[in-house]
């Protein structure tokens, strides 16, 4: 019993040294969302025009194995919709998210000096306010009253470069996001988010060497 859990504390204590010996970052992103909306019905299927909307937030960074795979998860404050130009109305669709990535990163290129990487996953998104102007009439967004849900799944993916200076790495990303939720809870209307994300920022080194 004695050599079972010696067993156990050196397999245990290994772990957690490669853990610790892992080089994990914390990110501060910034930019802006070209967001737009595409909307079908019976006898219509067309993008919205963009609006341009923020985004920022935080995020992790965390190697899996000894390679150059990245679990990124981030947690963000993004602004989606659209501008829809129709022949008698203007209808502009400002909607504020909690957004949630999951991401797995892949650095293509790991100098010391700089990295290229690619990503992707879903996203989790949840409206936390929003409004419709109207021809320059503001109206509030009451989410499962004005057929709009709250909930938004879609997808990220994209690619970026960093130029790593010591602890510290300046970034810059540029992702497309492809909305796969129906936002409309009626039966003949189908509306979705789509947006392009540019976001520059700074990460720190929190754990490893």
């Amino acid at each position: 019993m004695y050599q079972v859990r010696r067993y156990l504390l050196i397999c245990i204590s290994l772990v957690c040294f490669n853990y610790v010996q892992a080089q994990v970052t914390f990110g501060l992103k910034a930019g802006i969302n070209l967001a737009q909306q595409n909307i079908k019905e019976v006898d219509l299927d067309i993008d919205s025009d963009e609006i341009t909307g923020y985004n920022f937030g935080g995020f992790l960074e965390v190697p899996i194995g000894n390679g150059n795979i990245y679990f990124q998860p981030e947690f963000l404050l993004i602004q989606k919709g659209g501008d829809l130009n129709l022949n008698v109305s203007d209808i502009k669709t400002i909607v504020n998210y909690i957004d949630v990535p999951i991401l797995l990163k892949l650095k293509i290129l790991n100098a010391n000096l700089f990295n290229v990487n690619v990503l992707g996953g879903p996203s989790f998104g949840y409206a936390t306010s929003g409004e419709m102007v109207d021809n320059g009439t503001i109206i509030k967004l009451n989410f499962g009253e004005d057929n709009i849900k709250r909930f938004d799944l879609g997808i990220h993916a994209g690619a970026g470069v960093g130029l790593n200076l010591g602890s510290l790495t300046v970034f810059g990303d540029a992702r497309y996001l492809f909305g796969v939720s129906d936002l409309d809870t009626s039966t003949d209307r189908i509306i979705k988010n789509r947006g392009i994300m540019i976001s520059a920022g700074l990460q720190f080194r929190v754990l490893g060497r």
